[in-house]
């Protein structure tokens, strides 16, 4: 089971994902979280499934809609389906601040 898991929804937002993902994993370095990120693609004409196993390899779970099927059911596919101690709603246009580090391990001692 993992400590955090994020969910992320993408509708043409390719650019904004893949830097708040390299936001999310410098904040969790270090740590000894086990934080999955998900990603839900409601629009597979921007390339973001590819562009995903490029940079992040494995890290990232990605998850197919189909369709446009909207934010909420885009984030309850990827919510019912894993198991976690605490879930992260992130929006694409999030960026954990750098001079901040360690964002998420606070949330969960928090």
């Amino acid at each position: 089971m993992h400590d955090i898991l994020t969910v992320t929804v993408n509708f043409k937002m390719r650019e904004k994902i893949l830097e708040m993902l390299r936001s999310l994993f410098s904040d969790i370095e270090g740590t000894h979280l086990k934080v999955q990120p998900v990603i839900v693609d409601n629009d597979r004409a921007d390339g973001l499934e590819d562009a995903l196993k490029k940079e992040f390899n494995s890290k990232v779970i990605y998850i197919d809609a189909g369709a446009n099927v909207g934010f909420a059911h885009g984030n309850n596919l990827a919510l019912k389906k894993f198991d976690a101690t605490y879930y992260f709603v992130a929006n694409p246009d999030l960026v954990f601040i750098k001079d901040q580090p360690r964002t998420i391990e606070r949330l969960y001692q928090f």
